[in-house]
């Protein structure tokens, strides 16, 4: 292909990983803060702990949870994050 002709080293292409939305987290204070990465897609166990909203944990609802799209400092009544799961190709 064209990358070959230009001398280009080619790309390794890989599936693209889909998630679906399952339902948003709703921060209740001022001070919800993940206990992981904020770039997201992180996978969590059920009952593993994803966040604290203030002092109480906000627990991963299914095994294989996945952080989708986390606000970095959302106010009270903001959407902090959403949990999705991955969506089999």
């Amino acid at each position: 292909g064209d990358a070959g002709r230009l001398g280009l080293e080619p790309v390794e292409t890989r599936p693209i990983e889909r998630y679906e939305i399952v339902q948003p987290v709703i921060a209740a204070t001022d001070a919800l803060r993940l206990t992981c990465s904020y770039a997201g897609f992180v996978v969590f166990p059920a009952g593993g702990v994803a966040a604290y909203d203030g002092q109480a944990p906000v627990l991963a609802p299914f095994d294989g949870a996945v952080v989708l799209a986390p606000r970095p400092d959302p106010r009270a009544g903001q959407q902090a994050f959403a949990w999705g799961r991955r969506v089999a190709d």
